[in-house]
């Protein structure tokens, strides 16, 4: 029977039709009255096309997660494969053969789907960010919230509709008073920065680094920068390596500014003193880099340099923001540090 069934796709083949296209596949699949022809069909289906296309959004999508990205992006294709199985032979059971015109648009829903849910159990914080910027844009004359062909939503100016998708800008290089802005000051100031019209996605991504949010599981082991005090001989063998301390100066170099102040101008060592003093001693950065870094004049630095650290009520002053905002930043920076230096120990 199976013999029968391949020779009946290879004369399909032979009249033009491309049986490896997921369309052909697709309707040969809901149409054949033969098991094993439709078994194939479904196989490669499956494998061939739906596979393929659900990983490369789940990556896209959940790219944000930096190396827990690979279990997560096997568990959310694993969740949307089962469910076009289960959705394909209920088609099938039914007789329907016309419910689903485009393969890959189908697949792209149900991923698009699948990544909302997944994101809506396991990141509630980063979820309801989403709503709130989704409700902006769908409320504000100004903007404008679309779907492209492939089923990714899009968001920008309203004139911006039909134009080439650009980056979002980097969210260092935005206004810090976009930090406490209402979602449309916000949304506008990032499309300004931009100019064009952007994925939805890498918009809710550069706002949750910009506001320093907590973008992590809430059920997530809590990682610090600096280890609990009986893990301190550790640091202190850290502390020696010259080549993690660059690796870790290079990594707060990428925080945004707000996260870089409110960690370094607090940071401390065990003693209670100013851990950022000893980067000048171990030759990492120098007072102007330092400066620099912070994205205040040398001397301004210098003036504050006995006093360090500093407290967070002058740092939120400093920064406009309220002494809470401050932790927040810190123990975002911290967290983010930390997975980014568990990646390239």
């Amino acid at each position: 029977m199976q013999d029968a069934a391949m020779a009946r796709i290879a004369e399909r083949m032979a009249n033009g039709e491309t049986t490896r296209s997921a369309d052909a596949l697709l309707r040969l699949f809901l149409s054949s009255s033969d098991p094993a022809e439709s078994d194939n069909s479904l196989a490669a289906l499956l494998t061939e096309h739906a596979q393929p296309q659900i990983r490369r959004i789940a990556r896209q999508k959940l790219s944000f997660l930096g190396s827990a990205e690979y279990q997560d992006v096997d568990d959310l294709a694993a969740e949307v494969l089962s469910e076009l199985l289960r959705r394909l032979r209920q088609l099938k059971a039914e007789g329907d053969v016309d419910t689903i015109q485009s393969f890959a648009a189908y697949t792209a829903s149900a991923t698009y789907r699948a990544y909302n849910d997944y994101l809506r159990r396991k990141y509630p914080q980063r979820h309801r960010l989403k709503a709130q910027l989704r409700y902006a844009l769908s409320t504000n004359a100004r903007f404008s919230l679309w779907e492209d062909s492939a089923g990714a939503w899009l968001c920008g100016y309203r004139e911006s509709i039909g134009a080439a998708i650009v980056s979002v800008a980097n969210p260092r290089d935005l206004p810090e008073k976009l930090m406490t802005a209402s979602p449309p000051e916000l949304l506008a100031g990032i499309f300004d920065a931009s100019h064009g019209p952007l994925e939805f996605d890498a918009v809710v991504t550069a706002v949750v680094e910009l506001k320093g949010l907590r973008d992590w599981p809430a059920d997530s082991p809590e990682m610090e920068l600096l280890p609990a005090t009986q893990q301190e001989s550790n640091v202190l063998e850290r502390l020696q390596n010259q080549q993690w301390l660059r690796k870790l100066w290079s990594e707060i170099s990428d925080l945004p500014l707000a996260q870089r102040k409110a960690l370094l101008l607090n940071l401390r060592a065990e003693e209670g003193d100013s851990a950022l003093v000893l980067a000048p001693v171990a030759g990492i950065a120098s007072i102007r880099q330092i400066a620099g870094l912070l994205e205040m004049a040398a001397e301004d630095l210098a003036a504050l340099w006995n006093r360090l650290p500093i407290d967070d009520m002058t740092i939120a002053a400093q920064l406009g923001l309220t002494r809470q905002q401050v932790i927040n930043l810190r123990k975002s920076a911290r967290e983010r540090l930390a997975r980014r230096m568990a990646m390239n120990p």
